[in-house]
């Protein structure tokens, strides 16, 4: 799994909100929906809501070891990993776990780069992005730089979502906000569609799966971590946003969570750690790192209806990212170690069955990465 995410540089990540009036041009309010929890069910077991499932295994190649996986993105080409150790590299690896190419590279030169601040891609994988300050150099799918693309605002970019349509911005911090613009092919504007007035770089949250920004279809969302919602925008009419809060009494509403924000201390407070959509459904997690470390599962349709809370067991929700209708993430040989012998792992045993027994004696702990593969149940 995708952990630790620039908790100290980069402060505040993914944390996004929404603005009724854009910096270029105005925008609608959003349309409010308030999911109540249902009940808080028993563990969730991830073998009785995904099949088809796959382990497949990186190319154990010196050139391609991933050690420090800041976001995973697979595209119709294959699968882009942001490595941030020992330095930063964006690599590139077929649908079977073949390497191909590395995409960019240290240096000062056009197309290189000191810090890599996220990673974006077509959804064909023809044209990959990495954010750097203060703009993003686009390269193509072989790794050969093509252009720089210029944000409009050079402060605190930290994520990038490619569309038809355009590009999407994250950032952070400007003017003291945190704000999602659209960065338009067709007009060559920007317009603000989202924002938050919390002032989030101080604090040492943020997102364990790195995709703040994702598309769904039609749909792009963003995450507001401290307004515990999530934020629906209409591609073909950016102005119809919709907002999703979660009314978890007790446990995560926007009340607790935007006090959360301005606390100093915030490890005793839930947060949203992870969220992907996939066909319409939000699935999540939500934990706090307290004395006790607490973590539930959480899913609800866009299309209406309250959000299930579930006891976080077996590998939960905490995938790193969707693509044509599966889910994806990445583990290291020895969590594929763990899962093959500790006694606590017989869900993810079930979850994974004769996939991982074919596995068996052909494990090691100096493996390159493995990916995990599945998809929903009917």
């Amino acid at each position: 799994m995708i952990k630790e995410m620039y908790k100290l540089f980069m402060g505040g990540m993914m944390i996004l909100a929404l603005s009724c009036k854009g910096t270029n041009s105005d925008v609608s309010e959003s349309k409010d929906i308030l999911l109540e929890v249902d009940n808080v069910g028993e563990g969730l077991l991830l073998s009785e809501e995904f099949t088809d499932v796959e382990i497949i295994p990186l190319e154990n190649n010196p050139k391609a070891i991933l050690s420090d996986v800041r976001k995973m993105i697979v595209t119709d080409r294959g699968m882009y990993f942001w490595d941030n150790g020992p330095k930063p590299q964006v690599l590139f690896f077929g649908h079977d776990g073949t390497f191909r190419n590395s995409i960019g590279s240290m240096g000062h030169a056009k197309g290189e780069y000191q810090m890599i601040m996220s990673i974006a891609s077509t959804s064909s994988g023809d044209t990959v992005a990495i954010v750097k300050y203060p703009n993003a150099d686009l390269f193509d799918g072989g790794g050969k730089f093509l252009s720089t693309f210029e944000i409009r605002d050079d402060v605190g970019t930290e994520d990038l979502l490619m569309a038809d349509e355009g590009i999407y911005v994250g950032y952070y911090h400007r003017q003291k906000e945190s704000i999602v613009s659209l960065h338009s092919w067709e007009t060559d504007g920007v317009v603000d569609i989202v924002r938050t007035s919390n002032d989030p770089i101080r604090h040492p949250l943020s997102q364990d799966n790195g995709n703040s920004l994702q598309q769904d279809g039609d749909k792009v969302y963003c995450l507001d971590i401290f307004g515990s919602a999530i934020y629906s925008i209409d591609r073909t009419n950016p102005s119809d946003v919709v907002k999703y809060s979660l009314g978890m009494d007790g446990i995560l509403t926007e009340d607790i969570a935007r006090n959360a924000a301005n606390d100093d201390d915030l490890d005793g407070y839930f947060h949203i750690s992870s969220y992907n959509v996939c066909n319409g459904v939000v699935r999540g997690c939500i934990e706090r790192n307290a004395d006790s470390f607490e973590s539930y599962d959480f899913k609800f349709s866009t299309a209406g209806g309250n959000v299930s809370l579930m006891r976080h067991a077996d590998m939960g929700y905490l995938f790193d990212c969707c693509h044509s209708g599966y889910f994806y993430r990445i583990v290291s040989a020895g969590r594929i170690l763990d899962y093959m012998g500790r006694k606590d792992m017989d869900g993810v045993r079930n979850l994974l069955g004769d996939k991982l027994n074919e596995l068996s004696g052909k494990v090691s702990p100096s493996d390159n990465h493995y990916v995990l593969k599945m998809r929903p149940r009917e």
